[in-house]
């Protein structure tokens, strides 16, 4: 998840205005942006994320309706309706599934008007989602494979995936893997 938002932090720029999902591979993300940016605008529907934030000078709109308990989102036709009235430079979105024919998909349906609004608000949409999400598919789709501009995942995505996903012509950058450096005790004495 840190090394998809290593790759994620690339596609903004500074004084963007940013909608960003709940979900861990964006709280990752929100906390690589605090030491990289001066300058943006955030939307979100996250507490973590919102806490995460707090600490910086940004604009920070955390959009209100019913708390999700498990992932602290904020869902449902509250949250919904304050998202028809904003707009974002870019999105970034997890899923809990994606497939070639559901697409990207949650298992609340609450969750995923919260995300299709998250998306219409949004001139770009990057997917966010690690590679052990791809090839399933839960309760309730929220967006075609079409819909996101980009689909970020790890190495770990299968073959028959991403030749899926290269067929239907859709962009994929598949983050490297980053392993934490081994340390070794030394006994002394």
């Amino acid at each position: 998840k840190l090394s998809i938002a290593h790759v994620a932090i690339e596609y903004i720029e500074e004084g963007d205005t940013l909608i960003l999902d709940a979900g861990t591979t964006t709280l990752m993300l929100a906390r690589l942006m605090k030491h990289r940016f001066r300058s943006l605008y955030i939307i979100t529907n996250s507490v973590p994320i919102a806490l995460e934030l707090s600490e910086t000078r940004w604009d920070l709109l955390l959009l209100g309706g019913q708390v999700r308990h498990h992932s602290m989102a904020l869902i449902g036709p509250a949250t919904v309706r304050a998202l028809e009235v904003y707009h974002a430079d870019k999105a970034f979105m997890s899923a809990t599934g994606v497939s070639i024919i559901k697409g990207y998909t949650t298992p609340n349906p609450y969750e995923a008007e919260t995300k299709r609004a998250m998306i219409e608000a949004a001139d770009a949409v990057y997917a966010l989602v690690d590679s052990s999400k791809l090839g399933q598919a839960t309760l309730a789709s929220f967006a075609s494979l079409q819909e996101a501009d980009l689909l970020v995942t790890d190495t770990g995505a299968s073959p028959d995936f991403l030749e899926n996903m290269k067929r239907l012509e859709l962009r994929v950058h598949l983050a490297e893997l980053h392993l934490p450096a081994q340390t070794h005790t030394v006994k002394v004495g």
